[in-house]
């Protein structure tokens, strides 16, 4: 263990550094400042969150991990090579950033059997978002363990409705995920800690990065149009998810018909309905991104990338930001009336050819 020679307190960070090594940070010492005698006697303890300021951090991009594998990470300049671990990354040869969101952290006398939730609410106390220990999807779950336990909100807003089955034509998207999830602007907030029929509720602040002279209203404006433009790619995505389920259901119908004697008219109209089905599901996304060629951009391109351009930068949207979005929701909205008119037309006739032959109809 190599020697300390200095520490210090910068904020609410305590820093210390080795003798010609390296230095330290304890990003939080809020739980410090604010214990109490009387936390160890309470069955859960919410402590408020410090005051965050709202940096926009470049986590670079890099290659897909591995984990038997160096993997690398590229953040602008520099690469630094890391290997994957169960909670994230272990850098080798490059130091940990400090945490880029609000630290909750929260005491429990024991651990809980049943479930923990993290609940962020809006100054007027509307729910953003909620995190449960018991989740089994891609967001963090908060810890239950007896003792303290630390979450990170990384400010993110929902994202878009997810595809119920991805496939190669939701990479682009999946590179450009965290544009279509909005962040949460500066000012006033409060979090809510749910263990069983307990309830404990603390405010927090978020604040502006002090480097930067955007105004409010321009962060306003920047944020409302990532929200309408996550929204349109949520409309595009159950567009899709019925699509897709409609698609389903049609071949397992004609396959349910193989042996009736109208097999060949039920597989006809089959064949016709799925054919312009394809055509919408293609101006919705390309389903050839992965490929190592060049395809043109569909619509879920188009959208994902204008999410990311709209979120490149703490200012007010461009005009052609505008322009282009309304382009493309005039041309989404194409593509469900069209999506709509098959289901009402050549769906609606095909499931009377399969009506007829005593099968359950397809359901749009």
């Amino acid at each position: 263990m190599a020697p300390i020679h200095d520490l210090t307190i910068k904020g609410d960070e305590m820093v210390l550094a080795t003798h010609g090594r390296s230095f330290w940070a304890l990003d939080d010492l809020t739980p410090l400042r604010k214990a109490q005698d009387d936390i160890a006697g309470k069955s859960i303890h919410l402590f408020p969150p410090k005051t965050t300021t709202r940096f926009r951090v470049y986590e670079g991009y890099g290659n897909s991990p591995t984990e038997d594998f160096v993997n690398f990470q590229m953040t602008g300049p520099l690469v630094y090579a890391y290997r994957k671990s169960e909670d994230g990354k272990t850098r080798l040869d490059a130091g940990e950033n400090p945490p880029n969101g609000v630290l909750v952290h929260y005491y429990l006398k024991e651990k809980p059997e049943g479930e923990v939730k993290l609940s962020i609410l809006d100054y007027h106390g509307k729910e953003i978002r909620t995190y449960s220990s018991t989740s089994e999807g891609k967001d963090p779950k908060p810890g239950k363990d007896a003792g303290a336990n630390r979450f990170l909100w990384d400010l993110s807003y929902p994202s878009s409705t997810p595809l119920k089955e991805e496939g190669e034509g939701d990479l682009f998207s999946a590179f450009l995920g965290s544009a279509l999830s909005p962040k949460a602007l500066p000012g006033e907030y409060k979090v809510r800690l749910s263990v069983g029929d307990q309830t404990v509720t603390e405010p927090f602040e978020i604040i502006p990065d002090p480097r930067l002279t955007v105004s409010k209203e321009d962060l306003q404006a920047q944020f409302d149009l990532k929200v309408q433009i996550r929204d349109r790619v949520s409309v595009l995505h159950d567009t899709l998810n019925r699509l897709r389920a409609i698609r389903e259901q049609v071949d397992e119908w004609v396959s349910k018909t193989s042996a009736h004697e109208h097999h060949g008219n039920v597989s006809e109209a089959a064949i016709a309905l799925n054919a312009k089905l394809k055509l919408i599901e293609d101006e919705l996304v390309q389903m050839q991104a992965a490929d190592p060629r060049s395809f043109p951009s569909r619509l879920k391109e188009k959208l994902a990338s204008l999410a990311f351009m709209v979120d490149e930068a703490d200012a007010r949207p461009t005009q052609g930001s505008y322009d282009v979005f309304n382009k493309l929701s005039a041309q989404l909205d194409a593509q469900v009336d069209a999506f709509r008119h098959v289901i009402e037309t050549d769906l609606a006739g095909f499931n009377q050819k399969i009506d007829s032959l005593g099968v359950a109809p397809v359901a749009p």
